[in-house]
């Protein structure tokens, strides 16, 4: 019965995307009718490829919900895209990237960490072609869920190279990200990422240089 109703609301919300990207119903205080935990259990459906769930209709439901008002409702969004990384939709992608731009800090977590699964989940030069993509995005939220998702142990040819790029960069959340990162990775190529740490350790941000300086002391 549960299952049944479920679906129903899938259904519901589905529908309520259709109408609303031609304009046909305000959507925020639809939305805001939808409790929160039945939310969650449709977009956990979302994110589950065992739910036989249409693909056109799973795009419709998570464009709708990344523009709910809550911030727990777009962090789900973002689990979600990243539980779909087997996918390879370049919609998710898209969406994912808005995510990572989101004004709440908890939403731009979940995207990095989105990010990181999809990172896992691409073929070797797939993960090459995404890493790089967002290495130069315009956005420096973007460059920082990179730095973010690079913080696991996911490998990629140009790692290194991209760390180093990140490490450089003019907006100081993404260089802590990516000394971070660098910590991560530095028992696979240490000269590199030791060049890394020592070009941030006299950076102008106290929380970056502080970084620098504690991955070059914990690794002399």
């Amino acid at each position: 019965m549960q299952q049944v109703f479920k679906r129903r609301a899938f259904q519901y919300v589905a529908a309520l995307a259709i109408a609303a990207s031609f304009g046909a119903v305000r959507v925020r205080p639809r939305l805001l009718e939808l409790p929160e935990s039945l939310v969650c259990d449709l977009l956990e459906a979302v994110g589950d490829r065992k739910a036989g769930l249409k693909r056109e209709d799973r795009g419709r439901v998570l464009n709708l919900f990344a523009g709910d008002p809550r911030d727990s409702v777009r962090v789900r969004v973002a689990d979600a895209l990243g539980a779909l990384a087997w996918e390879g939709s370049s919609d998710s992608m898209r969406l994912l990237e808005a995510l990572a731009t989101d004004p709440s800090p908890l939403v731009r977590s979940a995207a990095a960490h989105g990010l990181e699964n999809v990172l896992e989940s691409a073929a070797p030069i797939d993960r090459i072609e995404i890493v790089c993509r967002w290495a130069t995005a315009a956005e420096a939220a973007q460059r920082e869920a990179l730095a973010r998702a690079l913080c696991s142990a996911v490998p990629t040819p140009v790692t290194d190279l991209v760390l180093a790029q990140l490490a450089a960069d003019a907006d100081a959340r993404v260089r802590l990200s990516a000394i971070r990162a660098s910590e991560r990775h530095f028992a696979d190529h240490p000269a590199s990422y030791s060049e890394i740490a020592e070009s941030c350790a006299m950076d102008s941000n106290r929380r970056v240089r502080r970084a620098a300086r504690r991955l070059l002391s914990r690794n002399a």
